[in-house]
């Protein structure tokens, strides 16, 4: 009877050893996914102030992608897409391609990403409100590659 009572308490002990370890674990987890909301909201706060600084320069670039409000070359002193080629063209001494491959692709490749962050919000492993328009930006984005 000794002995088995014995061997009940090391094995309550080894499991409160492990709860108390997963317990632990999870607070440190907590702790580092806040923080990591913490940056993030920082860095989208700035990301927005940079979309209202777009919307003063560049108007018509920026009215292109209603649902962004951002482009490539929105922020203040930037050249326009064409204008970026013109001059990449020029420095270089060539005739760039036809761009419009690159750009579709490139607005494909971002719908894909925005997808899946939609897909993961409409499956419920996010609540975080500011994905629930991502369905439509990743419509716009897809079309917009189509051209």
């Amino acid at each position: 009877r000794r002995r088995a009572a014995v061997a009940q308490a090391r094995l309550e002990r080894d499991a409160a050893g492990a709860e108390l370890q997963r317990a632990s674990e999870t607070v440190v987890l907590d702790v580092a996914q806040r923080f990591l909301q913490v940056l993030l909201d920082d860095e989208l706060r700035t990301v927005q102030g940079e979309r209202l600084a777009a919307s003063e320069t560049h108007p018509e670039e920026v009215a292109e992608m209603p649902f962004l409000g951002i482009n490539a070359t929105h922020l203040p002193g930037c050249l326009r897409r064409d204008e970026l080629a013109a001059t990449y063209a020029e420095a270089r001494g060539m005739t760039l391609p036809d761009l419009r491959w690159y750009f579709a692709f490139g607005n494909f490749k971002i719908a894909g990403i925005v997808q899946q962050l939609y897909a993961r919000y409409v499956a419920g492993q996010t609540r975080d409100a500011r994905y629930v328009d991502l369905g439509d930006v990743a419509r716009y984005l897809l079309r917009r590659g189509l051209g």
